[in-house]
């Protein structure tokens, strides 16, 4: 079979009401306001939207999109083309369509000259955006931390009270270590939890790129579009501030089902201390709330992961890669960029 793919305008209702059809007969239901939300709200601008037609027919049947997203590489800003909304009738879902996405892709980035491609590819597509030209940045950690053990025992253990004793002996061992990295110093600092994002955010965006070799944007107005207008999820912010001045130090965007936790985004001020107190002070929070458990996918530098698992995260994979495309007047600026300061979140990804 053969396929031809074009761009599209997403500024004629037409392309649309086929993008939307096309979601509706491969994803199911849809959120309502996706297309605004996603296509058309973007503070980094309008996504670039591809059109899969079979020749044969002349009807459509796939789409993908390359969603603009800011990123900043040694302090200077560049457009990032994430690709996303990645779609194919059933029927038509055949390697050869699949590296022609990719090709198309990549074209773009190398006409835009001074913006790079990102994104995390499923199996079946890295090899190709390898072969593409594609870099490995650096793996997605799949990150966990237990804070009540019990339920985790006792899928293994069938008597309650051993259970019981064992969990507590590990809950112990996690109070023992989130207190000496934050309680001690408790008084030092005050914690919010709410929902909006104002002036203090883009102070500490600031100091977060100073001291950032590759970042992705997060200034009050991403954020806001990000999470509080998206479709998907409620989210919450938990924001850690000096008590002496309240500045801002740090943040965690997250979102709670049932006892499991789910961190979205991370901000601080750049610091390793900041970084530290905020995820410490968070998960103390969270267990006082009654939570099991909190999760995280996070990419980059090894430091960073480091004070992770020192703060009791146990990594459970690191299988997905983020792959990233640079023409060539970005591909030197890139070279320092994997030993240097850098990390990329679900803010950053696929949206």
């Amino acid at each position: 079979m053969a396929y031809s793919i074009s761009q599209a305008d997403i500024d004629i209702d037409k392309d649309k009401e086929i993008l939307t059809e096309l979601w509706r007969r491969n994803f199911g239901r849809v959120p309502e306001g996706r297309f605004k939300w996603i296509y058309e709200n973007n503070p980094s601008g309008y996504p670039t939207c591809f059109l899969v037609q079979h020749s044969e027919t002349g009807s459509v049947v796939g789409s993908f999109s390359l969603f603009p997203r800011t990123i900043f590489i040694h302090g200077k800003s560049v457009q990032a083309l994430i690709s996303g909304d990645l779609v194919v009738d059933q029927k038509h879902r055949v390697i050869g369509l699949a590296i022609k996405m990719i090709k198309s892709a990549i074209s773009m980035c190398d006409r835009n000259a001074s913006g790079v491609l990102l994104g995390v590819p499923n199996e079946k597509s890295y090899g190709v955006s390898l072969k593409a030209g594609s870099e490995i940045l650096g793996d997605v950690c799949e990150m966990t931390q237990v804070l009540r053990t019990f339920s985790y025992i006792r899928k293994h253990i069938h008597f309650p009270f051993i259970a019981r004793v064992l969990s507590s002996l590990l809950d112990l061992k996690f109070r023992v270590l989130a207190r000496g990295l934050f309680r001690a110093r408790k008084d030092n600092y005050a914690i919010e939890i709410g929902s909006g994002f104002n002036e203090e955010f883009d102070e500490l965006w600031e100091k977060l790129l100073e001291k950032y070799s590759f970042v992705g944007e997060r200034s009050s107005r991403f954020l806001e579009w990000r999470f509080n207008q998206s479709p998907y999820n409620k989210y919450k912010v938990f924001t850690l501030a000096s008590s002496r001045n309240r500045v801002l130090l740090g943040y965690v965007i997250f979102c709670a089902n049932g006892e499991k936790v789910t961190i979205a985004d991370i901000g601080f001020d750049g610091t390793e201390n900041s970084f530290t107190e905020l995820l410490s002070s968070f998960s103390l929070h969270q267990r006082e709330q009654g939570a099991e458990s909190i999760s995280l996918s996070i990419s980059g530098h090894a430091k960073l992961i480091n004070l992770l698992e020192d703060m009791g995260y146990s990594l459970r994979s690191r299988k997905k890669k983020v792959l990233i495309y640079a023409p060539a007047k970005l591909k030197a600026a890139l070279k320092s960029i994997k030993t240097a300061r850098w990390f990329l979140t679900y803010a950053d990804n696929d949206i």
